[in-house]
């Protein structure tokens, strides 16, 4: 049709990524439309790690953690180590990578309670109920002269972390699933932001 609006998709996540009020969700696919992934490379880039292939990697972002289940090795509190160490895992033909979701800051908060109202979500609900790993990440546009809204990323491994390694796929791997993802990530936050903390 002439003159209509391309759709705009994310160039690494499957048609299916989508907003809710507050946050945006998606799945990094192992191959999207021909481009080939790696959730190792993906995290990097949003660690603004400038060599992803080095020994050691030099995180360009100020504020950033790694919240692991209890049977995740402490190593993977690198985020070099548990990303090489997931992708290393991946079975053949595994489509699904990362878990991703963006939440951003609301105005009548500090950057750090809306991180810490992030992390604790991630904490409760990735960590302690569904046994994946999550490395978050602030951006802070603004920084570099944007006038883009500060936001945490959420990034989460499509598999369950388990004592020999990675185990089953995480429920939530659909877009519906991704969707109450979100959802549930942006209700925690309205609730803390009222004083309720659990």
């Amino acid at each position: 049709m002439a003159g209509a609006k391309k759709q705009k998709s994310h160039p690494l996540f499957f048609d299916g990524a989508g907003k809710v009020a507050g946050a945006t969700y998606g799945m990094l696919r192992s191959n999207f439309r021909g481009q080939m992934n790696t959730a190792t490379n993906y995290v990097a880039s949003k660690l603004a790690v400038a060599d992803p292939t080095s020994p050691t990697w030099s995180v360009g972002r100020s504020h950033y953690d790694v919240v692991i289940p209890d049977a995740a090795p402490s190593l993977w509190w690198d985020p070099q180590a548990l990303w090489r160490a997931f992708d290393a895992g991946s079975l053949a033909h595994q489509r699904d990578l990362i878990v991703a979701l963006t939440c951003y800051a609301d105005d009548a908060l500090s950057l750090h309670a809306g991180w810490e109202q992030t992390r604790a979500w991630a904490r409760a609900e990735l960590v302690e109920k569904r046994a994946l790993a999550a490395t978050i990440v602030l951006h802070i546009p603004s920084l570099a002269g944007s006038s883009n809204t500060p936001h945490v990323h959420v990034l989460a491994t499509a598999r369950q972390v388990l004592g020999w390694g990675f185990g089953p796929f995480a429920a939530e791997t659909t877009d519906e699933g991704l969707k109450e993802l979100a959802i549930s990530l942006t209700e925690h936050r309205k609730r803390w932001a009222k004083g309720e903390r659990s």
